[in-house]
């Protein structure tokens, strides 16, 4: 840190005392600084320092700045999820900014780095099942049902791993691990047991070795969906 007879540190609290008192007119590398901690509500923090002498060190700032900084970016990467009606799914599997497990998962295996992109795919929405179907011309949402079983429900991702009676033998492993692990569980349901089987890490803690029976049941049955066309 700069002592206090320091020529450039003078100069930068009168310019930050400046910028408090007249921020439009003043331009600068300084300026445009003062400008991006009030776009993420920093600024006050400088104030603070600047009226009661109380400074925060460098590595207590950097941290500052750093988390800050990076809700300001969740924020907006949730924001930006939301706005896309088939990453409805995706929003409530995937919590954070950070590779998907199932790309960690093909990083340790590679061997199931095509299983783990049909994953990927029905996370986001954007594989061959009827769920997306009529979502914006009601008068073809019959086409959203699921035309292999005899339930009358729309072809959802969760209709198609959990509940399509065409895939019940096939889904075996998955509703196994289930009754094994989270039947008589109160905070995950069979509906949110989806979000486990897609990667949600929160709602219950999964080994890498359950993961790869999620993932190959589900390719499993993936296959013999798209079998039945």
């Amino acid at each position: 840190m700069l002592p206090c007879s320091s020529i450039y540190k003078r100069l930068v609290l009168l310019r930050i005392t400046m910028y408090m008192h007249d921020s439009q007119n003043m331009t600068g590398p300084l300026a445009n600084i003062l400008r991006i901690s009030k776009l993420h509500n920093l600024f006050g923090r400088v104030c603070e320092a600047i009226n009661t002498g109380k400074v925060m060190s460098k590595g207590q700032w950097k941290k500052l700045v750093k988390e800050t900084l990076w809700k300001s970016e969740h924020n907006r990467w949730t924001l930006s999820c939301h706005l896309y009606f088939n990453l409805d799914t995706y929003t409530q599997v995937i919590t954070s900014i950070e590779p998907c497990i199932w790309w960690k998962l093909a990083k340790i295996y590679p061997g199931v780095s095509k299983k783990a992109s049909v994953m990927v795919g029905l996370l986001t929405d954007e594989y061959a099942i009827l769920s997306r179907t009529g979502c914006y011309d009601k008068s073809l949402q019959s086409q959203r049902l699921c035309k292999f079983c005899d339930r009358n429900e729309i072809e959802s991702v969760w209709h198609f791993i959990l509940n399509c009676d065409a895939l019940s033998d096939l889904r075996q492993p998955i509703v196994k691990w289930y009754q094994d692990n989270l039947s008589t569980s109160m905070s995950v349901g069979w509906h949110k047991f989806l979000y486990v089987i897609l990667g949600n890490d929160h709602l219950c803690q999964v080994s890498n070795e359950d993961r790869l029976v999620f993932l190959g049941t589900t390719f499993t049955m993936y296959k013999y969906r798209m079998s039945l066309h």
